[in-house]
């Protein structure tokens, strides 16, 4: 049987999480839009969401990435604006990194979450 690594099903779930919560945001009205990729950085894998308010094109793109930490269980949380190549974690987003204990996957797409109103205002 195939299954997904414990690091992409960790990422995944914070991922499922923010859907959950940025839905009802989206029913009123705002008009983000974004899409999930995966990223692969030496031990960390995982999802990363690029988000972008669609009318208004000029800001910048915001990346989020939600992996498991490469020596614990612990789950990390990595943002920049603008673009990342092949999805990689720029020193930008390395630096701009948030901690959450395993299992505290909620947690981690709250924060998220908030980023994302600060971020475009909402």
């Amino acid at each position: 049987m195939f299954e997904k690594v414990q690091s992409i099903r960790v990422s995944e779930r914070v991922f499922d999480y923010v859907k959950q919560f940025i839905e009802p945001l989206l029913e009123d009205g705002i008009n983000l839009s974004g899409y999930l990729q995966t990223f692969t950085n030496g031990r960390e894998q995982g999802y990363y969401l690029t988000i972008y308010n669609r009318d208004n094109y000029s800001k910048p793109d915001l990346l989020i990435w939600a992996y498991q930490n490469r020596s614990s269980d612990d789950i990390m949380v990595a943002e920049m604006t603008g673009f990342a190549v092949d999805g990689n974690l720029s020193e930008e987003a390395y630096n701009n990194k948030k901690q959450f204990k395993y299992k505290e996957e909620a947690l981690a797409a709250e924060y998220i979450v908030k980023r994302i109103k600060e971020y475009f205002e909402i």
